[in-house]
C-alpha cells in the first residue's frame, strides 16, 4: 500500500494503460503527427486511464491515477529519448507530460464527481 486507500494494483493499471496510450499517441498511430506544433486532440486519450483508475479504486481515485501517471512519466520520458525520434526539446516534452498528466487526473476527477452526484453512500 503506498498511500492511504491507493491499491498498487490500480496504480500499476494505470500506469500500463497511461504508457500504452503514450505510444498510440505520441507517434501518431491515431490522430496526431509527432512533432507538429498544432493542437493535439490524441492527449484527451490520456482521460480513459484517470477514469478506470477512479472506477477501480473507491476510497482514493485521484491519488491512484497521479500515481500510476507518475510513475508512468520517466518510463515514456526514457521510451521517447531511446526511439532516436527527431523530437521536441526536455522542457517541451515535459509540459507534453504534463499536460497527459492533467488529463489523467481529469479523467478521476469525472469519476468522484459522477459517484458524488448520482451514487448514494452504501
Amino acid at each position: 500500500m503506498l498511500l492511504q486507500g491507493v491499491r498498487l494494483s490500480g496504480v500499476i493499471t494505470c500506469l500500463l494503460l497511461f504508457c500504452a496510450i503514450f505510444i498510440i499517441v505520441r507517434y501518431g498511430i491515431v490522430i496526431d503527427r509527432p512533432g507538429e506544433s498544432r493542437v493535439q486532440p490524441g492527449l484527451l486519450l490520456f482521460v480513459v486511464p484517470g477514469v478506470l483508475s477512479g472506477l477501480t479504486s473507491r476510497q482514493a481515485p485521484l491519488s491512484v491515477a497521479l500515481c500510476g501517471a507518475l510513475l508512468a512519466i520517466p518510463a515514456c520520458l526514457l521510451l521517447s529519448y531511446t526511439r532516436f525520434v527527431a523530437g521536441a526539446g526536455f522542457w517541451q516534452e515535459l509540459a507534453w507530460y504534463a499536460s497527459a498528466l492533467f488529463w489523467c487526473g481529469s479523467g478521476a476527477l469525472v469519476v468522484m464527481l459522477w459517484r458524488a452526484l448520482f451514487l448514494r453512500d452504501e
